[in-house]
Parts: C-alpha cells; sequence; structure tokens
C-alpha cells in the first residue's frame, strides 16, 4: 500500500520536545512579566502631576505679580493640586519604577506642603516667621534641585525641558528678590511662574490627548537621542 500523507506528531510528543526549544518559565518570572504588563497599561499619572503642579505655579506666580493675594484658597489650592496631587503621582511612578518621574513629583510635593508650612506655622504659634535671608536661601536650594533635574531633561521632550527651565529661573528669581528686597525682581518672578505654570499645564495635557487620540495632536518636541 502507498504511505500515506504524513501525521502530525501527536500532542504529547508536542510537548515533549518543547522544553528543548524554550526554556520553562518559573512562576515568579511569570509574576513579574505579568506585573510589567499591568505597568504598561495602566493609565501613567504624569498628566496628573504636571497638571497640578503647572496650576499651583500659575497662583504663585499670580501673587508674586500682586494679582492676587494668599487667602484660604490659595493655601487650600495648593495643599491639595500643589502637595497632595503630586505626592499621589510620585507614589504611583516609584511602584512603575520610574524613578526620575518619582522625584521630581515627590520633590515638589514637598515644596508646596512646606510652603503652606512656613505660611501657616507662625498663624498658629508654632513657630516664628521666617525673615527674608531664610526665606531666599529656602528658594535657592529648590532652584539648585530644579537644576539637577533640567539637566537631567536633556533626553526628554522639549516642552518638559523649557519648563523646567523656566521654574529654575522662577526660583532664583525668587531668591534673589527674597535677599535683595527687590520689588521688580518679584514681579519678574511673577510672571515666569505663569509661564512655568502654562508649560506644564500644556505638557500635562499633551501627554493626555495624545494618548487618547493614539497619535500627535499636541507637539512637545519628539525625545533627543
Amino acid at each position: 500500500m502507498a504511505p500515506g500523507p504524513e501525521m502530525p506528531a501527536e500532542p504529547a510528543a508536542t510537548a515533549r520536545r518543547l522544553p528543548a526549544q524554550l526554556p520553562p518559565i518559573g512562576w515568579r518570572a511569570a509574576q513579574e512579566a505579568a506585573k510589567d504588563v499591568l505597568r504598561e497599561t495602566r493609565a501613567r499619572p504624569a498628566p496628573l502631576g504636571f497638571v497640578g503642579f503647572g496650576l499651583t505655579a500659575i497662583l504663585l506666580g499670580l501673587h508674586d505679580a500682586r494679582i492676587v493675594r494668599i487667602d484660604s484658597a490659595w493655601l487650600a489650592f495648593g495643599l491639595a493640586c500643589g502637595g497632595v496631587a503630586q505626592l499621589a503621582g510620585a507614589v504611583v511612578e516609584w511602584r512603575r519604577r520610574n524613578r526620575v518621574a518619582a522625584l521630581a513629583f515627590g520633590g515638589y510635593a514637598a515644596f508646596w506642603l512646606s510652603l503652606v508650612a512656613i505660611i501657616l506655622a507662625p498663624r498658629f504659634g508654632v513657630a516664628a516667621p521666617s525673615d527674608h535671608t531664610a526665606t531666599a536661601a529656602y528658594l535657592f536650594f529648590w532652584g539648585l534641585f530644579t537644576v539637577a533635574l533640567f539637566v537631567g531633561s536633556f533626553r526628554t521632550s522639549l516642552a518638559l525641558m523649557a519648563t523646567l527651565f523656566l521654574l529654575t529661573m522662577l526660583f532664583l528669581l525668587l531668591a534673589f528678590a527674597d535677599a535683595t528686597q527687590s520689588t521688580g525682581l518679584a514681579l519678574a518672578a511673577g510672571w515666569v511662574g505663569i509661564a512655568t505654570g502654562l508649560g506644564a499645564v500644556y505638557v500635562g495635557a499633551a501627554e493626555t490627548v495624545n494618548a487618547v487620540r493614539g497619535r500627535t495632536v499636541l507637539p512637545i518636541g519628539e525625545p533627543r537621542d
């Protein structure tokens, strides 16, 4: 009898050959792979951090430009959007192993929480008001922190680099304004703060819109090679 067509291998035989072709995946490795997949498919908290920081930076700029004054609305906004929202973004970014974003959001959350504490502590009799020298040093050190982030952003989007550059200028202008008691520098810092906040809000909005549309609608400048 003529030989018929070759039959496919039995499932058992195929299963016996698989380990020779593909190394077995342990349970722990499978868990890590599943975590990586979930980490990539979950919504990114970066837009929340950018928008929270941007809105509070605009409010701070409006105050420094002498357009609004510090009141309960200003403090509540800084505490919620500048502090709590960015802190939440930092925690989620840390769990996603994005250490740079976690450092940035966590650092500026600490800035806003400490700024609100500086304003409220004297009113509750917890501490004496800070003099202009101490406030200048406080702002200058935050400027150094921002310089480090700006240098680390050279391989990111151009919009983020511009925002961090403006933020560096903002902190330095505020520091020198407090150190010299210059109203002109304070006014300049106010308008730089408004521009910084608008830049941060734009970056957050661009990340959200571009992710939803699946294409570039709001350009931020491609990451540099």
